[in-house]
C-alpha cells in the first residue's frame, strides 16, 4: 500500500482498508480493535512488529455487546445490538518508555497506535493513529490527523508526542502498538 503506482491504485488501496467489501457505512471497519487492525492482519496488508521494537506488555481486554450498549458514543453509530463486534483481545505494547527510547528505529511509513487503559464500560481501547515521518536520523515526527491546534493534520516530532501522551490523566495510555505494511516490514527484516 505505501508503494502506489496511480492515484487509482491509492483509492482502491484505501478503499480495501476501510471496508469489508463495498463501500457503505455497515462495511466500514469502524472499530480499531476488533476490526481494523485483526482484518489488515489478516488480509496480508500489515504485520504487528511492536515486539522488534523493545520489550512488550501484553494486554487483554473482552468487549461485548452489553459494553457496547452501555457506550455513551454509540449514538454516532446506527447499529442494531448484534452489528457490534464482540470478543476477547490481546495485544503486545511497549510502553511510552519503551517507545521513547526507540524513536529513533522506526522507519517511514511506521504505524503508531495509542492505546488506552481499559475500562469495562467503553469498548473503544485504540484512540489514535499515525504514521512514522523521518526528517532525518534526529528529526522523527508522527503525522496525525488531531484536535490539536484547531483539528488539522499535523506533524509534530515523535519524542513530544510521546511525552504528551503522559499527560493524559483521565484515561492514561496503556501503550503504543507498533504496524507495519508488510512491504516495509519486508524492507527492514522485521520477521
Amino acid at each position: 500500500w505505501t508503494y502506489a503506482t496511480s492515484l487509482e491504485e491509492v483509492s482502491t488501496t484505501r478503499q480495501q482498508i476501510r471496508y469489508n467489501g463495498s463501500i457503505h457505512f455497515d462495511n466500514r471497519r469502524h472499530f480499531m480493535v476488533p476490526q481494523w487492525i485483526p482484518d489488515n492482519i489478516s488480509a496480508g496488508r500489515l504485520v504487528d512488529v511492536t515486539h522488534h521494537y523493545g520489550e512488550t506488555q501484553v494486554a487483554h481486554k473482552t468487549i461485548t455487546t452489553r459494553n457496547w450498549m452501555r457506550w455513551r458514543g454509540r449514538w454516532k453509530y446506527e447499529f442494531s445490538p448484534d452489528q457490534y463486534p464482540t470478543g476477547s483481545f490481546t495485544l503486545g505494547l511497549l510502553s511510552l518508555d519503551a517507545a521513547v527510547a526507540t524513536t529513533k528505529e522506526f522507519p517511514d511509513g511506521t504505524l503508531l497506535v495509542v492505546v488506552r487503559e481499559s475500562r469495562e464500560s467503553n469498548p473503544v481501547w485504540v484512540t489514535h493513529l499515525g504514521m512514522v515521518l523521518r526528517h532525518s536520523q534526529w528529526d522523527v515526527r508522527i503525522r496525525h490527523a488531531t484536535k490539536m491546534g484547531g483539528g488539522v493534520l499535523r506533524d509534530d516530532r515523535l519524542p513530544w508526542y510521546f511525552e504528551h501522551l503522559r499527560t493524559f490523566r483521565r484515561w492514561p495510555v496503556l501503550g503504543i502498538l507498533v504496524l507495519q505494511p508488510v512491504e516495509l516490514a519486508a524492507q527492514t527484516g522485521v520477521p
